[in-house]
């Protein structure tokens, strides 16, 4: 069974801006023709059943706008990753025969408060493809079509897994001369089930008081273990009811009303009176409802300008392929906001990352969406026990847990990027004996603050890896890579003739990437993408190939005993490739650091052979040598280098220290200035084993002794070394040179 729902948004702001039914506002406007409330196919036969569920028709999302039957359109093939390619994909739509009418049920009494109509197409050619269900008046004015419902060969589909780390908040913002709510979201795609492609929003006590209602949908555009976030527009939660209200303290009275329909018996809506609000306690009947607290605002006596703002409970549902998802949809996760119109606590970060560098431990965590949203916090308590009070919103934390950084919110993040802190407040005991720590995070808005995300993590004295303080380095804070979200339609294999590796860095005609050698033939990149290439990957033989998955991660499956499968990318360097010296990235004999995050899924298992990252030094076509792996000697706990060819300059690890969740690994390089150098070469592989798969995203490549800040904005000049015969335009060093470390 598939199944499409029509979204609740800013167009419906005119039908909706007053939920109930009785609405003395609504009650005799024109509408345009409204679609339905949802509709799904099922396969029966060698043909389809197109159920639709329709609106009740005494409510205000269909009364008036005069839709009298739905019109059933399908397309073959249509192209859901532009808007561009949805219009298209509409203008090929085949007209089905017959139209479904509409029920003209008034029926309030099942949980979506609608009614079904059924039609069979007989067509077996229609058991894969898109469907739009749109909805007709006698004019022959059809509704907003939506994003079509796409149905695939096979069964229907295996129930996804509850997203993870669910969080909303609400403010108000003004949108063509309107007040209306607009409610941020985060929630993070698990690592274990079956795919996620879409979430389903639901609505219980909106647009009306105890139904259950069914909202937006969105694609999940994030892999496994990411956090995804967008925003949803509303307007406000408003009933407006007949009749006159009094009130006396915390006792109100009405006239005329009928309180029971407004207002949730339990309590936890507001009455607004004057633009003054109060919580309601209880509403024991129709003319009679009790609020928290005495009234705040000037007395009401016979006042019938008033109105409830409900409290509305918003459901994220899991749909997997087919439309499959859970059947109770009231158990998925959820948060209750109140749309008001008023700005409430922001919403925690989906993840907290914790990186163990030396005597240093970097903090990442998921930047999240929120219109008026000011600062990050970092708390850390001692120990692996998680404070409590760090949980509510606001936090409470526990004497042990105490605030020690804090950083300015992007009001405008590139999406999937992460806010960073470095802690490195420890003990030398503390880094000897390895110390757990739980970091916290949080996200300010004004005076509010939100729950917090945390991990656990530990400190250490020294690596293999860590910093040397008799070396000058650079502390990179810039991404070399181009492409480093490793992002390309999924399941493409990654090879450097896939332009769909370019969207995720702003290239345009006249900026473009190159392609490395060692592929389909070597290219130059153009203007600021020129030293730049594309990523690649090649097999010996193996069982696998490289391929994207989930917009933004590779996916590299067992390719076989003793087999290997790699991807790469070049950077162009001191002795010149093809983009010459504007191509030139890459400081002679500098210090760099290579890292991802890797990972496997729980479907195809962990890996028992190795994974592998390096950087060799090419000069075009011809490999000329290995970047000097660091490593610490235990014989003298002094930092060095392997010898150029001694076999140790590749970064191996088991792959049974993978994990279904995300870790970073990395490893510092110095450039072996005695050979010639024409381009870097980066590259990862899986090797040597017959079963599971490896996952790499986030790739990096960095100046300096220690990992810099992971950003999106890779491949750009303005975050690669300068070149040229002097100091680049808007001061800072020459080429060659190097930044002394901070005091």
């Amino acid at each position: 069974m598939t199944e499409a729902k029509t979204a609740v948004g800013m167009d419906d702001v005119d039908r909706l801006f007053d939920d109930t039914h009785d609405s003395r506002m609504a009650r005799n406007r024109t509408l345009a023709p409204r679609g339905p409330k949802a509709f799904r196919i099922e396969k029966a036969g060698t043909g389809i059943r197109v159920i639709v569920t329709d609106w009740p028709h005494d409510s205000i999302d269909v009364a008036g706008t005069g839709t009298f039957q739905f019109l059933v359109y399908w397309a073959e093939d249509v192209d859901q990753t532009t808007n561009e390619g949805l219009a298209s994909g509409f203008a090929r739509r085949t007209l089905l025969s017959p139209a479904i009418p509409t029920s003209g049920s008034t029926n309030r009494a099942n949980r979506g408060g609608s009614a079904q109509s059924v039609q069979f197409y007989s067509d077996p050619k229609y058991q894969t493809g898109f469907f739009w269900v749109v909805g007709v008046d006698a004019d022959g004015i059809e509704s907003d079509p939506g994003i079509p419902l796409k149905v695939v060969s096979g069964g229907g589909g295996t129930v996804p897994a509850d997203v993870e780390h669910f969080q909303a908040s609400e403010s108000g913002e003004m949108r063509d001369g309107s007040l209306v709510s607009v409610v941020s979201y985060s929630f993070r795609v698990p690592t274990t089930g079956g795919p996620i492609e879409a979430v389903q929003f639901m609505y219980l006590n909106y647009p009306t008081l105890n139904e259950f209602a069914e909202g937006q949908s969105v694609r999940v555009t994030v892999g496994r273990g990411a956090t995804q976030t967008g925003q949803l527009v509303f307007p406000r939660g408003l009933r407006t009811g007949n009749g006159s209200i009094s009130i006396a303290g915390t006792a109100v009275t009405g006239v005329g009303t009928e309180f029971l329909t407004l207002a949730a018996a339990a309590g936890g809506d507001q009455l607004e009176v004057f633009g003054v609000l109060g919580l309601i306690a209880s509403v024991s009947s129709n003319t009679s409802m009790t609020l928290v607290s005495a009234w705040p605002g000037p007395p009401v006596v016979g006042v019938d300008d008033w109105m409830v703002i409900g409290a509305v409970t918003i459901f994220a549902v899991s749909e997997g392929a087919n439309g499959a998802r859970r059947d109770d949809p009231e158990n998925a996760p959820f948060q209750l906001i109140d749309l008001d119109g008023s700005l409430s606590a922001p919403i925690a970060p989906g993840s907290v990352f914790v990186s163990n560098i030396g005597g240093i431990v970097r903090i990442e965590a998921d930047q999240v969406s929120g219109t008026q949203i000011d600062s990050y916090v970092l708390y850390r308590s001692t120990g692996s026990g998680v404070d409590a009070g760090m949980a509510l919103s606001p936090p409470q934390p526990s004497a042990g847990t105490t605030q020690i950084d804090g950083k300015p919110a992007d009001a405008n993040p590139v999406a999937g990027s992460l806010v960073q802190f470095n802690d490195s407040n420890f003990t030398d005991t503390e880094k000897e004996s390895g110390q757990a720590f739980v970091w916290y995070v949080t996200v300010r808005s004004g005076n509010l603050e939100s729950a917090a995300a945390h991990q656990v993590g530990t400190c250490r004295l020294t690596s293999s890896q860590d910093v040397d303080p008799s070396l000058t380095g650079r502390v990179g804070l810039k991404n070399l890579l181009f492409n480093a979200f490793i992002g390309g339609t999924a399941g493409n294999t990654v090879i450097d003739t896939d332009t769909s590796q370019d969207g995720f860095n702003g290239t345009s005609a006249g900026n473009l990437p190159g392609k490395p050698y060692g592929g389909s033939g070597a290219a130059v990149g153009t203007g600021k993408f020129v030293g730049h290439t594309r990523w690649h990957s090649i097999t010996d033989g193996a069982a696998s190939i490289a391929k994207f998955i989930n917009g933004n991660e590779v996916q590299i499956v067992a390719p076989g005993l003793s087999k290997t499968t790699r991807i790469w990318q070049e950077i162009d360097a001191w002795d010149l490739g093809l983009g010459g010296a504007a191509g030139n990235k890459i400081t002679k004999g500098g210090l760099y650091v290579i890292s991802a995050l890797f990972r496997y899924d729980a479907g195809l298992g962990q890996p028992p052979g190795t994974f592998n990252f390096w950087i060799d030094q090419w000069a075009n076509n011809a490999r000329n040598g290995d970047s000097l792996r660091r490593y610490r000697d235990p014989a003298d706990q002094v930092l060095k280098y392997y010898a150029q060819g001694s076999g140790n300059n590749i970064e191996t690890n088991a792959g049974s220290v993978l994990l279904t969740t995300w870790q970073r690994f990395y490893a510092v390089y110095k450039l072996d200035d005695t050979i010639t150098t024409k381009q870097l070469r980066m590259n990862f592989t899986l090797s040597n084993c017959a079963t599971g798969e490896l996952r790499i995203c986030r790739a990096m490549l960095n100046e300096g002794e220690d990992i810099g800040y992971w950003t999106g904005d890779m491949g750009d000049t303005t975050v690669s070394q300068p070149v040229g015969s002097g100091p680049p335009a808007g001061g800072g060093d020459g080429p060659g040179t190097r930044d002394p470390l901070p005091a």
